[in-house]
């Protein structure tokens, strides 16, 4: 059985290398910041092609307000703003953002896979910890970045009776797939999954036998008191 180690997290992902990208870009792909919601957007990916489709559009917010039975003028876009504003004022400046690779700096954990010395399974976080779940991707060591799946490798959760993995269990298809992207349309280095702590994993993979594996589990937090030795009287 393998488990997941801890990695010193200094290695570069694709979302650090292309904010980095995206900061030298003239910025004509989408709009400047105009709420607290975009400006955390920019500060994560910067704002370039590759990020452009994050950033809500004046037509989008049209087509919202349309459906909410609101005629479309500049100032109910501008209430529309102000609306994202407040509830990031509400969350005290903060957004519980889903599915994004590690960044530099990050922890991060891997299992190196037998027969496959450069590639690597690799758990993150990925915004999903109040789920009591991990993402994970595959990383090349030898490129240094995320890359997809090879074709034909599948990851399958193993049903352990009296855990989540029972409603869970089976193959695994990547966020990508079950937005309706087929494989082949995934940018490199994008494919990820997420399995819930300590899920007992298969993953096959063509002229080789399943390689087995153990999802990260979190440790579990201090107690908030404990009891002490004391004498009766």
């Amino acid at each position: 059985m393998h488990t997941p180690q801890p990695v010193a997290s200094c290695l570069d992902t694709p979302i650090a290398d292309s904010r980095k990208t995206i900061f030298r870009d003239p910025l004509p792909y989408s709009p400047l910041p105009r709420n607290k919601v975009e400006m955390l957007t920019y500060e994560l990916v910067g704002n370039g092609p590759e990020t452009h489709h994050l950033y809500i559009t004046d037509e989008e917010i049209d087509r919202d307000l349309l459906a909410n039975g609101i005629t479309p003028t500049a100032e109910s876009r501008q209430e529309f703003l102000d609306l994202m504003d407040k509830k990031m004022l509400n969350s005290d400046g903060k957004a519980h953002i889903m599915g994004m690779k590690p960044r530099a700096g990050e922890e991060i954990f891997t299992i190196t896979i037998t027969g496959s010395p450069n590639l690597v399974i690799r758990f993150f976080d990925g915004g999903l910890a109040p789920d009591s779940a991990f993402a994970l991707d595959f990383f090349d060591f030898s490129a240094n970045k995320a890359v997809n799946s090879p074709e034909g490798w599948a990851i399958s959760i193993v049903p352990i009776p009296g855990t989540l993995s029972m409603l869970c269990s089976g193959p695994l298809k990547s966020w990508e797939e079950n937005s309706g992207y087929r494989r082949s349309e995934i940018p490199p280095g994008e494919e990820r999954v997420n399995m819930p702590e300590g899920a007992l994993c298969q993953l096959d993979r063509p002229g080789f036998e399943p390689f087995w594996f153990a999802a990260l589990r979190k440790p579990p937090p201090p107690p908030f008191a404990t009891s002490q030795p004391n004498i009766s009287t």
